[in-house]
């Protein structure tokens, strides 16, 4: 138990940053969220202590969790001594936005989210500058906020997935049906007629 006079520690802040296409990392993805941070980190005169990357990892089918750092990080704050951190000093958690954090379903990224901030960590979001923390979340205005966030994440990530599953389905029937599924052929082969556009 922390004694109520014991002396608080300077704050400190984590940054988190994912993306779960790789080819986002020769794009503007990673330099527009660690600039985020780091611009948030010299505003608030807050040092980023630890930066986390979680790239070309899906937060739809929860890999990010699974085998990325953000997994471990859900470990750590469900131990005594991460919350005992919790308790002597400010630490924050900075994302650009909650659906680098999650795009599962919305329970389960609400179960992510409180996990987080009962473990004492203060998560802020860069996009809209929001703070979550307990007291926070228990304003209905912003847990509907928060909920509404993720709900459009999950949507858009299960529209962007049944797109990619419709366009499958047609390559697939279309090789069934003797057309070109792909251009892309092992170097052994050679294409009838070079000109041939994929579902000719």
């Amino acid at each position: 138990m922390i004694k109520p006079n014991t002396k608080r520690l300077d704050p400190i802040a984590i940054s988190y940053l994912r993306f779960s296409d790789i080819q986002q990392e020769a794009g503007h993805s990673t330099a527009r969220q660690t600039g985020g941070a780091d611009e948030w980190s010299e505003k608030n005169g807050i040092e980023i202590v630890k930066r986390m990357d979680d790239l070309g990892l899906s937060a739809w089918t929860g890999k990010h969790v699974k085998k990325g750092q953000l997994g471990a990080f859900l470990e750590m704050c469900k131990t005594e001594d991460f919350q005992t951190i919790c308790q002597v000093r400010d630490v924050y958690l900075i994302v650009e936005c909650l659906d680098r954090l999650s795009r599962e379903m919305i329970l389960t990224q609400v179960s992510q989210l409180t996990d987080i901030v009962h473990a004492g960590v203060i998560v802020v979001t860069l996009v809209d500058g929001q703070v979550f923390t307990p007291e926070t979340l228990n304003n209905p205005s912003t847990l509907i906020m928060a909920v509404t966030v993720m709900a459009t994440a999950n949507q858009e990530s299960a529209k962007k997935s049944d797109r990619l599953l419709k366009v499958y389905a047609k390559k697939r029937q279309d090789a069934i049906e003797g057309k070109l599924f792909s251009r892309n052929i092992p170097a052994w082969l050679e294409l009838a007629d070079p000109k041939a556009k994929s579902g000719d």
